[in-house]
């Protein structure tokens, strides 16, 4: 692994090995601290084609394209409304319950690229984390120079949207074309619906309510017939990945201590704190509230 940054690992590996490499090295902000290395070139061939697009919005874009070309098991949404501009995070635990370091390196290296674009004097207007404060709020508030909102409902950034409109220095047209044939060759693999794909639009569209297989199909471009026969070829179906996504962050969720179990009843999308508790112990054979 040391010797090949570019070959690909089971993410919760990673998960595993930042949570005790915080816990063993007595770092609770042992993710953000990493996250301080992280510029362009971290991201390889991605960096590159980010690099050169016009403007930081192309390159926002392009990086939400084609993340699959670093990771099929972290995603980022940009939304953007009045002139506020939202970048949404969200890594795949894969069986840890929290990921606290991975997160906050996720985020803070989201930081550190931006600045590479936008100037090392560049902050945010908010970071929000779905996790608690462990590691204290302050130094984390002097590393991102901007409020931070812990026990949120997502992961990532709020900032201008103008900002996104800054033209990025570095960028070469000309050269995006060699970039681009460069990884044209991995490329195929975003097209492939695996189950990482799915759970991230599980990810994505589980807050708002509205995540059933149609819905997701249609966000994979398909439809649900064709949804349920890329699963079926794995061995899967879509309530059981719902399921598991429901599952790891309803843990998350509970795990944090930040909310109460109405609370994440309603951020799971569920009718009643009643129906929660039943699906919750009927997985666990435990309550919400004897196993949080």
């Amino acid at each position: 692994c040391l010797a090949q940054p570019d070959l690909m690992i089971r993410v919760g590996k990673v998960n595993r090995l930042l949570e005790l490499s915080a816990e063993r090295s007595s770092t609770p902000l042992f993710g953000l601290q990493l996250s301080r290395t992280r510029r362009l070139s971290s991201l390889g061939a991605l960096g590159a084609l980010m690099r050169d697009e016009s403007t930081v919005r192309d390159a926002m874009r392009r990086f939400i394209a084609s993340t699959h070309l670093n990771s099929t098991a972290f995603w980022m949404q940009l939304q953007e409304h009045d002139g506020i501009a939202l970048l949404r995070t969200a890594i795949d635990p894969d069986g840890v319950p929290l990921v606290r370091q991975g997160t906050e390196l996720a985020v803070g290296g989201l930081f550190r690229v931006l600045q590479q674009f936008l100037g090392t004097d560049w902050t945010p207007r908010e970071v929000h984390f779905l996790h608690d404060a462990a590691g204290g709020a302050g130094p984390v508030r002097r590393f991102f120079g901007c409020p931070v909102r812990y026990a949120s409902e997502f992961n990532g950034l709020v900032l201008h949207a103008p900002d996104l409109d800054h033209a990025i220095p570095l960028s070469d047209p000309a050269l995006r074309r060699y970039a681009s044939a460069a990884v044209a060759e991995v490329g195929p693999r975003q097209g492939r619906v695996t189950v990482h794909r799915v759970r991230q639009q599980i990810l994505t569209l589980m807050p708002d309510g509205h995540c059933s297989a149609s819905t997701v199909a249609a966000s994979l471009g398909m439809d649900r017939r064709t949804l349920n026969r890329h699963l079926e070829a794995q061995g899967l179906n879509f309530l059981r990945v719902h399921d598991e996504v429901r599952l790891e962050l309803a843990r998350r969720y509970l795990v944090s201590r930040q909310r109460k179990v109405s609370e994440v009843a309603e951020l799971l999308a569920f009718n009643s704190v009643s129906s929660f508790s039943r699906w919750f112990k009927r997985k666990t054979a435990a309550a919400p509230s004897r196993w949080q």
